[in-house]
């Protein structure tokens, strides 16, 4: 069974700390044959990517906070 490394992160993954973690995902994966999982905060789903393909494994849901006063 493959080890299985979390990315949470709503950064742009084009600069600064977001293009850090592309290429630190790339490494894990070519070096260590790892699987990962991001949180996806803008679909609010947790992605499994696993030979280039990015799969849904679970999604969360929002609900707005009621005020109880």
């Amino acid at each position: 069974m493959k080890p299985t490394v979390g990315f949470v992160s709503d950064l742009s993954w084009h600069e600064g700390i977001g293009r850090y973690g592309v290429q630190l995902q790339r490494l894990l994966q070519d070096e260590f044959d790892v699987e990962l999982v991001y949180f996806n905060y803008s679909k609010r789903q947790l992605e499994l990517t696993k030979e280039g393909a990015t799969k849904v494994v679970a999604r969360t849901k929002h609900f707005p906070v009621v005020d109880n006063k």
